[in-house]
């Protein structure tokens, strides 16, 4: 059984079904505007709407954090990765975040919420040593998991082989040791990779990168964490693909280099 919490999480689980909802649960006396367009989208799909005390959701969400609305449903499903490259034209999915053991759900949502925002055409995560789409990364992600393709593969070092073979560049990160993200070509099939909170990617993962960028700082601190990181990256291949972007460097590959991140 899967648990949705919060208005945003339920909502866009609700809008088409994604999180296949069995069953919608409300805090007795919350009411409004918001909570009755729930209860309208949950009687379109036929779905049972039921009123509990606030510490029976809290004991179903495992949190308190649920704002009075939980809804139960089918495990979240994730897509086939063949489905997510080869089911639309390649410039569909032009753009792919690759995430190679990220184990925090904030971050992990975070991230999610960034992809839909900046369109990214799917993510990328690995089955073991990093977190799955829980309860928790929902709810940070805001319901974008239900909106954003989030293919989950036993061997992210043999899926990036398989990206490359459909066309895909890929880059990795770096806190220190890559090119500027700004002034680098981000058009095209690219995958973007980002490693671990502590680790940075592994190093067979940084072995298949064709190339690496770096954001360059001038604090104290010579890293961020990977979900700002993830943004700022984001945001600069969305600005580079709308022609905003200071690309002065050709892309070439360059699969020596190491990566921390």
């Amino acid at each position: 059984m899967n648990v949705v919490y919060g208005f945003h999480p339920v909502s866009e689980a609700l809008k088409h079904n994604h999180g296949n909802i069995t069953r919608v649960i409300i805090a007795y006396g919350k009411k409004g505007a918001a909570e009755a367009g729930l209860v309208a989208a949950a009687g379109e799909w036929g779905i049972p709407v039921i009123y509990q005390d606030r510490k029976e959701l809290s004991r179903l969400a495992g949190t308190e954090a649920h704002q009075g609305i939980v809804a139960l449903g089918q495990d979240f499903r994730y897509i086939d990765l063949d489905d997510l490259i080869s089911a639309k034209p390649i410039e569909a999915v032009s753009s792919l975040l690759i995430l190679d053991c990220i184990n925090d759900p904030h971050n992990l949502g975070s991230l999610i919420r960034t992809a839909l925002c900046f369109g990214v055409g799917g993510i990328v995560i690995p089955k073991d040593r990093a977190v799955g789409v829980t309860p928790a990364v929902i709810k940070v992600s805001a319901g974008a998991a239900y909106q954003v393709p989030i293919a989950q593969v036993v061997n992210i070092a043999a899926t990036i082989d398989r990206l490359k073979e459909r066309g895909y560049w890929i880059c990795g990160t770096d806190a220190s040791g890559g090119r500027d993200a700004a002034r680098m070509n981000l058009q095209g099939s690219l995958g973007i990779v980002l490693g671990g909170e502590h680790k940075g990617l592994r190093p067979l993962v940084k072995k298949k990168c064709d190339d690496i960028l770096s954001i360059p700082m001038i604090g104290s601190l010579d890293s961020l964490n990977v979900a700002v990181a993830g943004a700022i990256v984001i945001y600069e291949v969305m600005r580079c693909r709308a022609g905003q972007g200071a690309v002065t460097e050709p892309q070439e590959p360059n699969r020596s280099i190491p990566v921390k991140r």
